[in-house]
């Protein structure tokens, strides 16, 4: 057992680290398993559908790999130097390897805004991303009851929401999330760095914002993570973790297509439209 002091005590036990090996483990095989199916569905799908079946997998795939976090989090007690780099770690490896997928409601109507993506595409994509966010925690349900860890053998039967203020209040969270993950998004176009920017402006929004929604921004994720819990409120639900991470987009979108170019004409700059990646 080790301790650091100052401002808090940080323990790490041999509880804890075997807690967290196993749910990497876990993890890992999860993480593989979606990559074997992606190999193997190429060859038994029509290309032009192809991208439904990257959804529907990928969007699994991340919402799996987020209720282990939450379980670590919230039923492991793990303390946030080591959660957060595990909570960096998963986005980073969620992103590099669903790279044709969008995994995210509100991505998927950004790109149906700017023309990147048709209505009716839309509306498929969005049907298997909610599928595969449903499917995700019954999955996460059937294996936490086999109690392969510590943690998992206690887990209630019932998850515990992750809203912890106001509507109102959430909403604004949300929507504030949303905007800086689509704001950074957009500045970090083509750039090799960007996953990782973008896993650690994930551990930032939840560290900012965890302990008030959960800091998802992704109406996928939150289906997944909190409409199954016992004692929520579908309504709230929808306002906190739908509307506010939509809004949030297009208020992003409308920073970086319509307000800036709108100034650079203003002021005599270059005309044309900035797209967010």
């Amino acid at each position: 057992m080790a301790d650091a002091e100052g401002g808090g005590t940080f323990t790490i036990s041999v509880v804890v680290i075997e807690d967290v090996s196993l749910s990497l483990m876990v993890m890992m095989v999860t993480v593989m398993l979606c990559y074997y199916i992606r190999i193997n569905l190429r060859n038994v799908i029509p290309l032009r559908q192809q991208y439904l079946a990257m959804e529907f997998i990928f969007t699994f795939q991340l919402c799996f790999l987020l209720h282990e976090f939450w379980v670590l989090f919230e039923v492991g007690k793990i303390d946030k130097p080591i959660i957060l780099p595990f909570l960096y770690a998963t986005i980073v490896v969620h992103v590099l390897t669903s790279t044709c997928a969008e995994c995210s409601p509100s991505t998927t109507f950004h790109h149906m805004m700017t023309g990147r993506s048709s209505l009716t595409k839309a509306t498929e994509k969005l049907f298997f991303q909610f599928i595969a966010a449903a499917l995700a925690w019954l999955a996460a349900t059937k294996l936490h009851k086999l109690g392969l860890t510590r943690v998992h053998g206690a887990v209630e039967p019932e998850c515990t929401p992750h809203l912890h203020s106001s509507v109102a209040e959430g909403v604004a969270v949300e929507m504030g999330c949303a905007f800086v993950f689509h704001c950074v998004l957009h500045l970090l176009t083509h750039t090799w760095y960007r996953v990782h920017v973008i896993g650690l402006t994930h551990v930032a929004l939840m560290q900012a914002a965890g302990h008030l929604t959960g800091a998802m921004f992704n109406p996928a994720v939150a289906l997944s993570l909190n409409f199954f819990c016992k004692g929520t409120n579908i309504s709230d639900n929808m306002f906190v973790y739908w509307l506010g991470p939509i809004a949030g987009m297009i208020l992003a979108v409308a920073l970086f297509d319509h307000i800036f170019p709108t100034l650079k004409r203003l002021t005599g700059g270059e005309t044309g439209t900035l797209k967010i990646d």
